[in-house]
């Protein structure tokens, strides 16, 4: 498996554009003026994860506003790259089948909601693509 070309391909002033058209298409709340002191800090810290992996070309947002990210490092040729849409209120209910505290397994059922992709896919994940495909659903969660 050969690993994707880390360099710039989008200048950041263009990635952080598409961050903005993402978070309207997702209907996510980027006032951080509004925001109490740590969910600020969180938010901006999700939202320059996800326009760092923008910048590198790995995070691409498409005319729908679905977000594709092209895994930087895959166990297998199979699964190269996740597409996440927005969710509907079925990711929410399959969180019912797992008790308090699984939070990781409810986010990782959340994720395959949204991917279309079974949450066994997340935990197999290398924990570096995994970071950003929580930064995904954790801004949608938080929003």
């Amino acid at each position: 498996m050969a690993k994707k070309d880390s360099s710039v391909k989008v200048v950041l002033g263009v990635a952080e554009a598409e961050f903005e058209r993402f978070a309207a298409s997702w209907d996510l709340d980027t006032d951080t003026a509004s925001m109490e002191e740590e969910d600020r800090k969180s938010f901006e810290d999700l939202q320059r994860k996800l326009v760092r992996k923008i910048v590198s070309g790995s995070l691409a947002i498409g005319d729908d506003g679905c977000a594709t990210y092209t895994l930087m490092h895959p166990k297998s040729d199979v699964l190269t790259e996740v597409t996440f849409s927005v969710p509907t209120g079925a990711a929410v209910v399959g969180w019912d089948k797992y008790k308090d505290r699984q939070n990781v397994h409810k986010l990782n059922a959340f994720m395959g909601a949204c991917t279309k992709q079974a949450p066994a896919t997340f935990a197999a994940m290398d924990f570096r693509d995994l970071k950003v495909c929580q930064a995904v659903a954790l801004l949608f969660l938080a929003s």
